[in-house]
């Protein structure tokens, strides 16, 4: 099968997409849990009374804001896995970790089959 296959060009820009997609909405889900967090920590710091805090309410406050953080953090990674990312002829899977910590979005071509994956 021919590289630029118009098929498998299809395939590959698809997941390239997908792929961007998926980081670009976990960062902002990343960054909003952060926001989120920090702003019921303050909330609820400022909200009790200068005399009733001390170390119990601060524990109270890092817990609560962790707890805000770490649950939409989790339900994302529970409802919107990470879309597969294999290669459409020889099904190389190209998201496997690897040394170096190569990203296939930068592959020139699959090192599987060698389909082109760029331009």
């Amino acid at each position: 099968m021919p590289d630029n296959d118009d098929q498998f060009v299809e395939e590959v820009a698809r997941l390239k997409r997908l792929a961007v997609e998926h980081r670009a909405r976990s960062y902002w889900t990343l960054a909003g849990a952060a926001i989120t967090a920090v702003l019921v920590g303050i909330a609820t710091w400022f909200g009790q009374g200068p005399m009733d805090r001390d170390e119990v309410h601060f524990g109270m406050v890092l817990g609560l804001g962790g707890i805000t953080f770490f649950i939409p953090c989790l339900f994302w990674r529970i409802f919107f896995s990470r879309p597969a990312a294999k290669c459409p002829q020889c099904k190389y899977v190209w998201d496997m970790p690897q040394e170096g910590g190569h990203d296939w979005l930068t592959w020139n071509r699959c090192p599987g089959c060698g389909l082109k994956m760029s331009g």
